[in-house]
């Protein structure tokens, strides 16, 4: 992490916003990197893979992906390696060389209590972690290797370092000789490019398979980076644990575990009135348990019962930690007089919040031809998506060719 002074900062805040107005404005990037961009989100890259799954669900093919893991994603970012990048991309000169003199001959002093070390040379510092620019900046860096085209047999999507590819077919073990043939390569090469390094250890493989359909193929392994990649059960995307079925069960299960942990922590508080109290829990909390919600959460879906009930337990632990309430209280009781939502209600409230933002995303978003096909899906293998669709679809489509305004990216150049 860099602190600079304040000069540095100021500059920091202006030159990502000139940066991301001419992505936008002038297409500089494709439309697979979900994160770093306005209007963009790790969610909706979950959306959009979860959509493609459910795509090749219907016609009982299987999505084999890989996800990719870069070690030390910011600091391996070469600054002579990062400028060419932007010269591709049509990036104007002159900002391309304050960027590049930004990331070079950077300096630094390490302060303890009031011991404040001699300020000495950085070797490599890439770009900043915890700056504004990082981000932007990272996302030309890696352009190259996000801009396969996603169809019917295979896409692509990253957001900011991660990145996560797949191949459909119809069977395990054609998906893994595509994915060792013709995707690794690309990846590897990228690497050598870039001066980056993929982290194998942490490289996940998996083969999403609709339940009660037959894999049809023996279980082969992939070959990266000299180590041996098996398939696993299940992966986590984008802080979201996937499984194999798509059932959710277990990243529901963590963030529970998870959220139960945090309400602890707030047990540890006192003296903190019921509506402060109210209020980290909505901040803390709730976050974790809902997030990402439209790729697992749907009205009527299989299983998704079992998960609003794992959650009240959340939901009633808050409660009385909220009111300082005993444990036999009953749960109608605590809901009412410590305000809160029930599980159900705020998680259509916010899967419906997130449709209505993907209805207005411009017509060149990755998911807006996804979201085109939800009136033609048929009721086998229905994703989360198009199950909140069947619900809201008079108020998302309330006549043909009627649809929600596109939100601009700039409202006006920075």
């Amino acid at each position: 992490m860099s602190l600079l002074e304040a000069i540095s900062k100021g500059l920091e805040a202006v030159v990502p916003r000139r940066l991301s107005y001419l992505a936008e404005t002038y297409r500089l990037l494709l439309g697979y990197h979900l994160g770093g961009r306005p209007h963009r989100s790790a969610e909706q890259a979950l959306d959009l893979l979860t959509e493609k799954i459910h795509e090749a669900w219907r016609v009982y093919k299987i999505v084999s992906l890989v996800s990719f893991d870069v070690q030390g994603a910011f600091n391996g970012v070469h600054p002579s390696v990062l400028a060419d990048r932007l010269r591709e991309r049509r990036v104007p000169g002159d900002l391309v060389a304050w960027i590049e003199s930004f990331c070079n001959r950077r300096r630094a002093s390490v302060v303890v209590g009031h011991y404040e070390s001699p300020i000495k040379d950085i070797g490599h510092a890439g770009i900043p972690q915890g700056s504004p620019l990082s981000p932007v900046l990272y996302v030309f860096y890696n352009a190259n290797l996000v801009q396969g085209q996603i169809n019917k047999r295979q896409g692509s999507i990253g957001s900011i370092d991660d990145y996560n590819a797949w191949v459909v077919g119809p069977n395990a073990a054609e998906n893994t000789r595509r994915l060792q043939t013709q995707l690794l390569p690309r990846a590897e090469k990228w690497a050598q490019e870039s001066g980056a390094v993929f982290e194998a250890k942490k490289t996940a493989f998996i083969h999403f398979v609709r339940p009660l359909q037959p894999d049809r193929g023996p279980i082969n392994h992939l070959v990266f980076g000299n180590k041996t990649i098996a398939p696993k059960k299940s992966v986590k995307i984008l802080s979201v644990t996937l499984d194999s079925g798509l059932s959710m069960n277990e990243h529901v299960s963590k963030a529970v575990a998870k959220a139960i942990g945090k309400c602890m922590a707030l047990r540890k508080i006192r003296g903190v009135r019921s509506a402060q109290m109210r209020q980290m829990y909505i901040a803390a909390v709730v976050p974790t348990t809902d997030y990402a919600a439209s790729t697992w959460y749907a009205p009527s879906r299989i299983g998704v019962k079992r998960h609003v009930v794992a959650l009240e337990r959340v939901q009633r632990l808050a409660a009385s930690l909220i009111l300082r309430a005993y444990k036999s209280v009953a749960m109608l009781v605590l809901k009412s007089e410590a305000k809160l939502q029930s599980v159900s209600d705020r998680l259509h409230e916010r899967v419906s919040n997130h449709m209505t933002k993907l209805y207005s995303l411009a017509p060149d978003h990755p998911l807006q031809r996804c979201m085109s096909r939800l009136p033609l899906q048929g009721p086998a293998s229905p994703s989360p998506l198009r199950t909140v669709y069947e619900k809201y679809e008079t108020q998302s489509e309330p006549e043909k060719g009627l649809r929600i305004s596109d939100r601009p990216s700039w409202m006006m150049p920075p």
